[in-house]
């Protein structure tokens, strides 16, 4: 019974088609009021419609979308190729620093501008690069040698069993 009685209060939604019609009669020189009456519904759908159509492009545009947010705008959408190509570069870094880990900073950028000539890496920027990862030379020695005593370990656990 509450239903039948929202109904009455809530009238059904007017279609795309009659506001499209109702703004195309009133283009060919109708006034708003009769083609309110005309097709049944009133005169503040139409201004709304009109509204809308100026200041969106659309009959109903502007309306809120449903939900949270998007936590990416379109900008920063954009911008994620080059992220991934830089999170890319920085792997490529490190990888260099534990395969030939007594190299000099300057040995890196120079290896680095080999394989991706013109993108500018300096001696600074790689420090602080390394700085951010935190790697230094002793930690990656520390961890080459942790990695080859387990290595020798394991061969002299299984030549024994």
């Amino acid at each position: 019974m509450k239903r039948a009685k929202l109904r009455k209060i809530m009238p059904e939604k007017i279609s795309r088609d009659v506001k499209h019609e109702a703004l195309s009669l009133i283009q060919q020189g109708q006034k708003q009021v009769d083609v309110a009456a005309t097709l049944g519904i009133s005169d503040r759908t139409i201004r709304r419609a009109r509204s809308k159509a100026r200041k969106h492009g659309d009959i109903e545009g502007g309306q809120k979308k449903a939900g949270p947010k998007p936590k990416l705008t379109p900008e920063m959408e954009n911008v994620i190729p080059f992220f991934i190509l830089i999170a890319d570069y920085i792997q490529l870094l490190v990888r260099m620093v534990f395969y030939d880990p007594a190299a000099y900073l300057h040995e890196y950028v120079s290896e680095f501008d080999k394989r991706y000539p013109g993108m500018g890496l300096t001696v600074s920027h790689l420090s602080k690069i390394l700085i951010a990862k935190d790697l230094n030379r002793k930690k990656v020695l520390f961890l080459y040698a942790i990695l080859i005593c387990s290595f020798l370990w394991r061969q002299g656990n299984m030549t024994q069993s």
